[in-house]
């Protein structure tokens, strides 16, 4: 598998997520299905407005409570990393 490196400029205000696979492999809610990589893409999207913490603290509500409507267990580790930039970089 041949990797690549890229650089990516942020300005002020742009945020930067990593996540593993946990959250969106997750099955639940009513239908007991995956949240998916574009579920999650869709709820970053839509708390984007909140602060980080908020947003993170959004996020771990949401997958909580699809959980428990769809009355699953979580079965893989779940890791969000999030941070706003609150100037210009280069990386």
């Amino acid at each position: 598998m041949a990797t690549e490196n890229k650089r990516i400029s942020l300005s002020k205000g742009d945020s930067i997520y990593l996540f593993s696979d946990g959250y969106y492999d997750q099955i639940g809610g009513l239908e007991n299905k995956q949240v998916k990589r574009s579920g999650l893409i869709q709820l970053i999207k839509e708390y984007s407005s909140k602060a980080i913490d908020e947003q993170l603290n959004s996020l771990l509500y949401y997958i909580e409570n699809y959980l428990h409507d769809g009355k699953e267990e979580q079965f893989d580790d779940i890791t969000i990393f999030g941070n706003i930039y609150d100037q210009n970089i280069y990386i």
